[in-house]
């Protein structure tokens, strides 16, 4: 599955297998979005794919990391500081899905 589409023979396959799947977006620089040309009905996409198939889904676009400048080697990809502490960010979450704190068809809250 890439960034640019959710394919759902990927989610079928995963399902079949006993594989839990947690969707996110990563945190993006702030500054960045606006230049998106279709930002909102990716989010809006992902978050009906999110509710279809019942999975979880944690959206990072508006997390702090997202602005601040220092964690980003550039606008769209996080340096070895930023991609460290989302990392950490991203392992909690999952570990609370896996710990039974199901968030499955839902936009949990990343903090």
């Amino acid at each position: 599955m890439s960034n640019k589409t959710i394919d759902g023979r990927d989610l079928k396959f995963a399902s079949s297998q006993g594989i839990r799947t947690v969707l996110y977006t990563v945190p993006q620089y702030h500054e960045r979005i606006r230049y998106l040309s279709n930002h909102s009905g990716f989010l809006q996409a992902v978050a009906i794919v999110s509710g279809v198939w019942n999975i979880g889904y944690v959206n990072y676009g508006g997390d702090d990391l997202c602005r601040d400048c220092t964690l980003f080697y550039d606008a769209t990809d996080l340096n070895r500081k930023g991609a460290r502490l989302f990392s950490e960010k991203l392992a909690r979450v999952v570990a609370g899905e896996f710990a039974g704190h199901d968030f499955a068809g839902g936009v949990a809250d990343p903090r």
